[in-house]
């Protein structure tokens, strides 16, 4: 009887070790997506203005209403964001995508590697003062 209460703790204590580390990489918390989006589209993004098709750079990025999405493989995990995208003055007219790239370095931690723009030209409108 002992034999199997220290035989099934044994396999149970395998179970959870094994399930620990195959989840031991967390993913990029919301913020920090938010953070390397900004740094990886540093004076990447143009806004349009809707009334009269001037164009000017969007500095610093503002990101409003993000929903984002996280789909993961093996050794990589893309980040979708989908949200309101502007400056200080200008915010965008519809929401837009962006997509950060992920992989893990060799401290075993996602780090960012590249980032999918559909469109770096974006109309915006002024913001209600």
């Amino acid at each position: 009887m002992k034999k199997l209460m220290y035989s099934t703790n044994l396999i149970l204590l395998l179970i959870l070790v094994s399930v620990a580390c195959s989840h031991s990489q967390t993913e990029p918390a919301h913020d920090q997506i938010l953070r390397d989006i900004e740094a990886l589209t540093h004076n990447v993004f143009m806004g349009e203005k809707a009334l009269n098709d001037e164009k000017f750079q969007l500095t610093p990025l503002s990101i409003e209403d993000a929903d984002i999405k996280i789909s993961k493989r093996k050794n990589q995990l893309d980040a979708e964001i989908t949200a309101f995208v502007g400056d200080a003055n200008w915010i965008s007219e519809a929401i837009h995508t962006i997509t950060v790239h992920y992989e893990i370095n060799a401290t075993n931690q996602w780090e960012a590697i590249g980032v999918n723009i559909n469109e770096p030209v974006i109309r915006v409108l002024p913001r209600a003062q």
